[in-house]
């Protein structure tokens, strides 16, 4: 589906982020339900927790999570956030954002340096974290064949495409 596509390209122009990501992330997360909630208390969209919230728009309250345009804006920025952080490794902010930063930052340390994607992939710890990753990047794949008619042919090529 893409018609939250609009609303992300708007949350996008202030933070850098592939508008296609955020759309693959959102659709994993929330299978686009504004008034989605998780078992581990996150709500809408992009799936926020009220601590990641918090940290990123001090006066945000629950029920704003459940406006789509602050609910994707504050997903986007963390996402970018973990981007940053992880210096534009697209596995190791979508990893994070399942499961936490210092979950991903453990299992970076413990993988051999220079894996390629789908390797390091298969070395997550957790297995719903590895299938979330997973998924993010299939939706990636098909968003990218269907709105920007590219044929991605490698894991590779597609993380890179996701740092646009």
């Amino acid at each position: 589906p893409t018609t939250k596509l609009s609303l992300v390209e708007d949350a996008v122009k202030s933070w850098r982020v592939d508008p296609l990501l955020v759309l693959s992330v959102m659709k994993q997360e929330s299978a686009f339900n504004h008034e989605a909630v998780s078992y581990a208390n996150a709500y809408g969209l992009m799936q926020i927790i009220p601590p990641t919230a918090r940290e990123l728009d001090p006066r945000i309250e629950v029920i704003d999570l459940f406006d789509p345009n602050r609910n994707v804006k504050l997903g986007t920025r963390y996402l970018q956030k973990l981007l940053s952080r992880y210096k534009g490794n697209v596995v190791a902010a979508l990893s994070a954002y399942n499961a936490g930063p210092s979950n991903s930052e453990r299992w970076l340390r413990e993988a051999p340096q220079g894996l390629p994607p789908e390797e390091y992939i298969e070395l997550i710890g957790f297995k719903e974290t590895r299938e979330y990753v997973q998924n993010i990047l299939r939706n990636l794949y098909w968003y990218n064949r269907r709105i920007r008619k590219e044929n991605v042919p490698s894991m590779i090529a597609l993380t890179e495409a996701a740092k646009r």
